[in-house]
């Protein structure tokens, strides 16, 4: 019974112990010990079952947009918020493109060959842009074009890294028409496999060898020539660049 008694007695002194106001939450973890979540940097000790450090601590903050567990969005666990940050270069007559809400960090095996690199084109006004993206005079695929404005994904970096689709295969070179974009906010699932690839050619291409782990850059380009009202015209270049992580 003393036993007992001294016990209860020292539980009794630990969670008094805690005097910062805030609330924490414990829960079992998978090793048998407590996991404790907390809204304030107080450490609380894992009284049924302690790690090597004695606490195991789990803060929990809170995004204006999303709810953010260690720094990660909600939604999409690979993905860090706080380092996602897309550089613009360049401008588009009345539109732009949005990579703000593109994952950056992607793990290889929970990917399992599907990475998801969503992003946004915004046409604001109507105007009169001649846009044949990146292939060399070849003309654009229908999924590329959005409210008429033609996008181009590159993924590179490393040692020779690089996905895109640069080589359709023979054509006879065009000059894309001048034509009408329509005003709106277009999003563009794109999809990549982690391979590397050029594009399939005219002779079907195969993807080669995955992307090793490591830091590369997702890139998507907009290349044109935009009629003024006065009749004259301007070509016009824009990228919107985004540092993209692969973990194992």
């Amino acid at each position: 019974m003393l036993r007992l008694s001294l016990i209860l007695v020292s539980l009794t002194l630990v969670a008094c112990g805690n005097s910062t106001g805030s609330t924490a939450v414990n829960t079992d973890d998978a090793s048998g010990g407590d996991l404790q979540i907390d809204g304030t940097d107080a450490i609380v000790a894992d009284i049924a079952g302690t790690d090597a450090s004695g606490y195991e601590v789990l803060d929990v903050t809170l995004d204006a947009q999303t709810d953010i567990v260690s720094g990660t969005d909600a939604s999409s666990p690979d993905v860090p918020i706080a380092v996602c940050k897309p550089v613009y270069e360049g401008s588009i007559p009345g539109a732009s493109i949005d990579l703000s809400k593109t994952p950056c960090t992607f793990s290889i095996s929970a990917a399992k060959g599907v990475f998801n690199l969503n992003y946004a084109v915004n046409v604001a006004t109507s105007q009169k842009l001649s846009v044949g993206g990146n292939l060399a005079g070849c003309p654009p695929q229908p999924e590329s074009i959005h409210g008429g404005v033609t996008t181009f994904e590159v993924i590179d970096g490393g040692a020779s890294q690089k996905w895109c689709v640069c080589d359709t295969g023979l054509c006879a070179p065009v000059e894309p028409p001048f034509t009408a974009t329509t005003p709106g906010s277009y999003d563009v699932p794109f999809t990549w496999d982690g391979n590397n690839w050029y594009g399939p050619s005219d002779t079907g291409n195969k993807p080669g060898p995955a992307f090793p782990t490591g830091s590369y850059t997702f890139t998507v380009s907009i290349t044109g020539n935009h009629q003024k009202a006065d009749g004259s015209t301007e070509t016009f270049t824009a990228s919107a660049k985004l540092p993209i992580t692969l973990t194992p």
